[in-house]
């Protein structure tokens, strides 16, 4: 049985105090001497929307139900990455999106921590293929690569 989501924004004196605690600590611990403003400002989002729409279930909860979003997340996370994704789906809300003053490279700061954007598109136009190793012996010969055409282009 899954619980019903609390109301989206969970406890925002919890939120509040939540996000002044990660101001403290920037600040008590000398961090944010060490990161962008552009950082700075995520880890305050990140405290801010921490347990957003929580639906009161733990991760673990949510993988044994099959819940849309373990299947979503592929177990990986749940919980997490539902709050970035209900917290990122408000931002793009007309009056909400704070960030679109952010040029394309500190938003991408914002979003990964720092991580370069997204790769460059793909150059290579050849299909990728792929080796079957198997842990036993067969009967019949099988050729030491199978080549199989994804259907999308792959990074290089």
């Amino acid at each position: 049985m899954r619980l019903q989501p609390t109301p989206l924004l969970l406890r925002p004196p919890l939120s509040c105090a939540t996000s002044r605690l990660a101001a403290a600590a920037l600040i008590t611990f000398g961090l944010e001497a060490h990161l962008s403003p552009v950082q700075r400002l995520a880890a305050l989002f990140a405290a801010a929307v921490h347990d957003l729409a929580h639906p009161g279930t733990t991760n673990a909860h949510e993988m044994k139900i099959l819940s849309a979003d373990a299947l979503r997340y592929s177990d990986s996370s749940v919980l997490e990455h539902h709050h970035l994704e209900v917290a990122f789906t408000l931002l793009h809300q007309p009056g909400f999106n704070f960030l679109r003053a952010l040029r394309r490279d500190e938003y991408f700061e914002f979003r990964a921590g720092g991580a370069p954007e997204p790769h460059p598109p793909c150059k290579r136009a050849q299909p990728y293929t792929f080796s079957l190793a198997l842990p036993v012996a067969l009967p019949v010969p099988l050729p030491v690569a199978l080549p199989v055409p994804l259907p999308v282009a792959l990074p290089v």
